[in-house]
């Protein structure tokens, strides 16, 4: 029986093969089962020594067109639909290998992702969820890029994005 409130993770691994949206690299990327409380880290494979970069807010280095995480000069672009397929599965636990710099893009969303994780099997684990809640503002940003997280009793999204284009505005 699932615990809704008990940490998740996959029951075997899933591939997913295709191009990157920015870098226009082809990329293999492994999903593996992670044990409980590790989080999720993606792997660059493709590099002798294997950099871990977990998906953390200090490893983010960049947002703009895309969510970038990095350390010491390793960087993985684009891993926003990646998480957001994480979140919406419950999936707490998770290693992501990468033999690129960049996550394929799929169709530009997260549905590639969430029904190849979905053919390798969601599995609970002995261990509960953890919550974040704040009651402060968290504010980030990052040249033209500002993100602000308010409390609030209900998820409420407000976006606008501005282009300095002539065409899109």
């Amino acid at each position: 029986m699932s615990n809704a409130q008990n940490q998740k993770t996959i029951r075997r691994e899933a591939v997913y093969t295709g191009i990157g949206l920015h870098t226009g690299n082809s990329s293999t990327l492994k999903f593996l089962p992670a044990p409980a409380n590790s989080g999720v880290t993606f792997v660059r494979t493709d590099l002798p020594e294997k950099p871990r970069l977990p998906a953390t807010i200090e490893y983010v280095v960049g947002v703009v067109r895309g969510t970038t995480l990095g350390t010491n000069g390793t960087r993985v672009h684009t891993v926003e639909h990646i998480c957001s397929a994480l979140l919406g599965l419950g999936i707490d636990n998770l290693i992501v290998e990468l033999d690129a710099n960049e996550p394929p893009v799929g169709d530009g969303s997260a549905k590639p992702f969430v029904e190849t994780l979905l053919r390798s099997g969601l599995q609970d684990l002995d261990a509960p969820k953890h919550f974040y809640e704040h009651t402060e503002p968290i504010r980030y940003q990052s040249n033209e890029t500002e993100i602000i997280l308010t409390h609030g009793d209900e998820l409420t999204v407000h976006c606008r994005l501005t282009y300095k284009h002539p065409i899109i505005k």
